[in-house]
């Protein structure tokens, strides 16, 4: 399986990330490139946000005039997407590797924690009061708080990452190839969270204009069975016609007439 080498994405940079590689173009776009230090970055522009180059670098103002008023901060400063292209024979695909730094777990632990309490009905609490939390995480499990908190990172962080395919992913054809088992283990021992997407994309049709492709071209034409049908028809009738064309008529006898076939 092998890399197409003209359209591979070395890497999406969502803020805060130096580039690494040339690149060509992004999954068909046309990217403005930036210069940094001596390798050249690309700022991706979407329907969603502006991607923004180098260290140190604010998170883009269409980002968050975006996400204005949301109940969710934003995100392009926090966690990077890489991507790299796969042309296959029976079609193409995009892997994507998203890394979700602690700072956004962090903040999905708590929104998770919060919907707990807000839900679970622990002996001698009110419902909705608010509930110490290594009480609530003993009621409600340990395992529980953690794979709701990796879902709710994966919701919050995959649409994101699918931006990067917008307009050209297949419907129904993301998945999440990481296994949960693997992410539950990267989240309780470092804090945040890496998994990689697999999305089938439609592969870009290009125009060759070349006159000399079609000078050894050739087409076959089948026949529809009713024209075979109506040619065989007239074929034979013209059969039945030569057949009896060569028929005479006498008339000078006096027992009538008679057929003479020479």
């Amino acid at each position: 399986m092998g890399v197409r080498g003209s359209s591979v994405l070395a890497m999406l940079v969502l803020g805060g990330i130096s580039a690494e590689t040339e690149t060509e173009g992004i999954l068909g776009t046309t990217p403005t490139p930036f210069e940094y230090g001596d390798n050249k970055a690309i700022g991706l522009k979407c329907g969603r946000y502006v991607s923004r180059i180098g260290p140190k670098e604010p998170p883009s103002q269409a980002c968050c005039q975006s996400l204005e008023g949301a109940d969710i901060p934003c995100l392009c400063q926090y966690f990077t997407i890489y991507a790299l292209l796969f042309s296959l024979e029976k079609g193409v695909y995009v892997r994507l590797h998203v890394e979700v730094p602690s700072l956004v777990c962090e903040d999905c632990y708590k929104r998770v924690i919060a919907e707990f309490m807000k839900q679970a009905k622990i002996p001698g609490f009110r419902p909705g009061k608010k509930v110490p939390e290594s009480i609530l995480i003993s009621y409600v499990g340990s395992q529980n708080v953690q794979k709701a908190t990796i879902e709710s990172i994966l919701r919050r962080t995959l649409s994101h990452a699918m931006t990067s395919v917008t307009g050209r992913a297949l419907q129904e054809s993301v998945r999440i190839v990481t296994k949960f088992s693997e992410m539950e283990e990267t989240y309780s021992s470092l804090g945040s969270l890496g998994y990689d997407v697999l999305v089938d994309i439609a592969p870009e049709i290009k125009w060759i204009p070349d006159n000399n492709a079609y000078k050894n071209l050739k087409i076959v034409v089948e026949m529809d069975s009713d024209i075979d049908a109506h040619t065989a028809s007239e074929q034979e009738f013209r059969r039945r016609y030569k057949s009896i064309g060569a028929l005479k008529v006498v008339t000078d006898r006096a027992t009538g007439w008679r057929c003479c076939c020479p």
